[in-house]
């Protein structure tokens, strides 16, 4: 599985991390991928969500910082 569009965007102390999931082989988006958003240096899970049917995901309003994706 890879990441695709991974990005961060902020506004003031809040900020959005959003993205695509896809099969690393052939390409295409996976749906229904488990996310786990985890807070670093700690991996302290912050928030979690499935893909769209498109492979898309967005987690927003969460605190500026550093932050890892878990996709299972």
């Amino acid at each position: 599985m890879i990441l695709s569009g991974y990005s961060l965007c902020a506004s003031g102390q809040q900020g959005q991390i959003k993205g695509e999931v896809k099969d690393q082989l052939r390409k295409l988006p996976l749906p229904a991928a488990n996310l786990t958003l985890l807070a670093l240096p700690d991996s302290t899970p912050v928030a979690s969500q499935t893909t769209t049917e498109k492979g898309a995901f967005r987690f927003g309003d969460i605190p500026f910082g550093q932050y890892a994706v878990k996709v299972s």
